[in-house]
């Protein structure tokens, strides 16, 4: 789980299609991964922060594992591998 100082959310798990962001430090819960922000995300099994809002994060999709970029704070995800 990574939070920003003014209290966004992002947290994801090992179960396919699951990336969470909250806006509102926790009281409700947005699925990124839903198809139009995230198509076919596997169970997660990285997460990096890299610093000022750009994260890499790679799934375990068979039988294509993909690496994914955001660099809005997990807003929105972009395929880079």
């Amino acid at each position: 789980m990574y939070k920003k100082p003014n209290g966004d959310l992002i947290a994801c798990c090992y179960y396919p299609n699951a990336l969470f962001r909250s806006t509102d430090n926790g009281i409700t819960w947005n699925n990124l991964a839903d198809k139009s922000k995230i198509p076919s995300l596997g169970p997660v099994f990285s997460f990096e922060d890299l610093g000022d809002g750009v994260f890499l994060m790679g799934d375990a999709a068979s039988p294509s594992p993909r690496i994914y970029r955001s660099t809005d704070y997990g807003k929105t995800w972009k395929v880079v591998y």
